[in-house]
């Protein structure tokens, strides 16, 4: 090499950027034997418990959705008895609703069941009061100005979810108890 050609190759080392010259680092290391990804046995346990774990779950919509209609119908049980109870208490003290008795006349249904006609609602609900006269004192005798008023208000399980009628499947009820009293 002469020293012109010498000059030029020192003069390209200098210019010349260096990862020209070198090699390109490796991104990654290559994977290591036996681990190069998920095989198709792997793949197919983890879908398996997928599976059983998605189906386990689902079970649950049934019990969440009877939950559901029994506190519907909890609500609206409390609802009536919590109405009434508000329209006796604006009602004058010897008015007929709150003579001593119970409060309407029962009723039968279709089914052989007892009910309390509730307008609006179907024979599902039931609604009464009990009128008695006020607690006794020490002697026995009835207190005259005081009433005891227990509303009861109830929903008959007569149907599951599907409409499909059952019997004897039990009831949610409510009961609220108050004295009224003469002014």
């Amino acid at each position: 090499m002469t020293g012109r050609e010498l000059e030029l190759s020192q003069l390209r080392r200098l210019v010349s950027p260096p990862h020209r010259n070198a090699q390109a680092p490796a991104t990654q290391p290559p994977p290591a034997r036996g681990q190069e990804g998920m095989t198709l046995v792997e793949v197919l346990i983890a879908s398996v418990v997928l599976t059983i774990g998605v189906l386990g779950s689902m079970s649950s919509f049934p019990l969440a959705i009877r939950a559901a209609h029994r506190s519907s119908h909890t609500l609206i049980v409390n609802q009536l008895a919590n109405e009434k109870l508000e329209a006796l208490r604006a009602l004058d003290y010897d008015h007929a609703d709150l003579a001593v008795g119970v409060h309407p006349a029962q009723q039968f249904d279709s089914m052989g069941g007892r009910y309390y006609a509730v307008p609006g609602f179907s024979n599902d609900y039931s609604l009464r009061w009990t009128v008695q006269a006020g607690p006794t004192d020490g002697s026995g005798t009835a207190e005259p100005n005081i009433k005891t008023v227990v509303i009861e208000s109830t929903y008959w399980v007569r149907y599951t979810l599907a409409g499909v009628p059952i019997e004897n499947n039990g009831s949610l009820s409510s009961q609220f108890q108050t004295y009224f009293t003469r002014d």
